[in-house]
């Protein structure tokens, strides 16, 4: 309805999943597990079940996208929020066209001499919770909220 305020077209959208859900085993990994040490789950398991978090980037799609967050649930923490950052064609050049998404920054997780946070640890029993705000005055098909994950064994 165009009558509608756009401050009241925003909604919300919850995917829930576990630690375990975020990890590729064995033939789905990107690389094999020679080179790059894909995850298994007897190697996390004999780290304590657990994982730190280094990256995490969203994918949405403009313009609807307001933000993205990843959600530890069982510590009620906010591990991530991201929101696109719009072009506004001042200086009019590429990769700053108005209207246009031009970054979303992923949060980044390491050592204080990096001047990051600490990373979070997740666990293969972990809930996590992604939230994704989007306003339905941009029409879009294919609404989602993802992330691209990348971490490290722990112990």
């Amino acid at each position: 309805d165009p009558t509608t305020p756009a401050a009241n077209c925003t909604y919300e959208l919850r995917s829930r999943f576990r630690g375990s859900d975020t990890i590729s085993f064995g033939h789905s990994c990107m690389c094999g597990a020679a080179e790059c040490g894909c995850a298994n789950a007897s190697r996390i398991a004999e780290q304590g079940g657990a994982y730190e978090l280094l990256y995490a980037g969203p994918h949405c799609h403009a313009p609807a996208c307001e933000e993205l967050e990843l959600w530890d649930s069982d510590r009620d923490e906010l591990l991530c929020r991201a929101r696109p950052r719009m072009g506004d064609g001042q200086p009019a050049e590429p990769q700053n066209e108005r209207g246009f998404v031009v970054g979303i920054d992923p949060c980044l997780w390491g050592s204080a001499a990096e001047g990051l946070r600490p990373p979070p640890k997740i666990f293969l029993d972990s809930n996590l919770t992604v939230v994704k705000r989007v306003n339905s005055t941009h029409g879009h098909w294919g609404v989602m909220g993802l992330w691209q994950m990348r971490g490290a064994y722990t112990a």
